[in-house]
């Protein structure tokens, strides 16, 4: 029996770990900047510049995750796209190719006939 994954299943694995990753970076990210962010405002107490820190952590990853959402949309309708492009070019060949035999065909009948 094989215990190996699949190649779709690794792609599918490898997917998941690509946006695992990504996420942690908008998150090790969004903190940094929230920080840096907070620290703007020194007369501010440390619960206050947290607070701050924290809002403004949450809208980063709200914007984050809203972006992340429009990409993937984004690349499904793209990929739509040019699979449809691709089908169109496939027949276009086919066509083409049915059409060049089907020419052959006949002119080595009319010169085997003659």
């Amino acid at each position: 029996m094989n215990d190996f994954p699949s190649s779709g299943e690794v792609t599918q694995g490898l997917h998941q770990m690509e946006g695992f990753l990504y996420w942690k970076a908008e998150e090790t990210g969004a903190r940094r900047e929230a920080a840096a962010f907070s620290e703007e405002f020194p007369w501010l107490s440390n619960a206050e510049r947290h607070e701050i820190a924290e809002r403004y952590f949450r809208m980063r990853m709200e914007l984050a995750a809203t972006t992340t959402r429009h990409i993937a949309k984004r690349h499904m309708e793209i990929r739509a796209d040019f699979e449809d492009a691709l089908q169109r070019i496939r027949r276009r060949a086919a066509c083409g190719l049915t059409t060049m035999i089907f020419s052959l065909s006949l002119l080595l009948t009319l010169l085997l006939l003659t």
